[in-house]
């Protein structure tokens, strides 16, 4: 099972800025969230591919 995570764990994960990863994400270039009710998670395999420099944007 993939986990799924909060904008502030991608965040530390990531070492970057929460809001820097929401301008990313607006711009095509950070995964977008999946959305389980109101709230908005990232998948760990998402953030590992984007970490390892090897995650492309699905189209």
């Amino acid at each position: 099972m993939d986990p799924a995570v909060r904008i502030a764990f991608a965040a530390h994960y990531l070492g970057e800025s929460e809001s820097n990863l929401y301008r990313r994400r607006a711009d095509g270039q950070f995964p977008k969230p999946i959305q389980r009710g109101k709230g908005a998670f990232w998948l760990m395999s998402d953030l590992d591919a984007f970490k390892a420099g090897t995650w492309k944007e699905s189209t």
